[in-house]
């Protein structure tokens, strides 16, 4: 079995979500509903941020194989909260 770290997009634009194809990174990142379009300095920050959990993630699944430890992931998930003082 292997394990993979998904990069899912949430477009701020048309609220929808989409997963990004990590095996060829795109040199733009636009939604495929709305077709708004990612900033281009933002694109190797995503990549970064993916690098860094799928790193981790192999790391919880090596440690668990070799080390017969609790095997966790990470999800990186962004959500709006809105406290009532706004």
């Amino acid at each position: 079995m292997a394990q993979i770290t998904v990069v899912q997009i949430t477009c701020g634009q048309c609220g929808h979500k989409f997963v990004l194809n990590t095996s060829t990174w795109p040199s733009t990142i636009q939604c495929p509903y709305c077709q708004e379009e990612m900033s281009q300095d933002m694109i190797p920050r995503v990549k970064e941020a993916w690098g860094t959990a799928s790193d981790l993630n192999m790391d919880f699944a090596r440690y668990h194989a070799d080390r017969n430890e609790t095997k966790f992931s990470v999800d990186l998930i962004a959500e709006q909260v809105h406290f009532p003082h706004e």
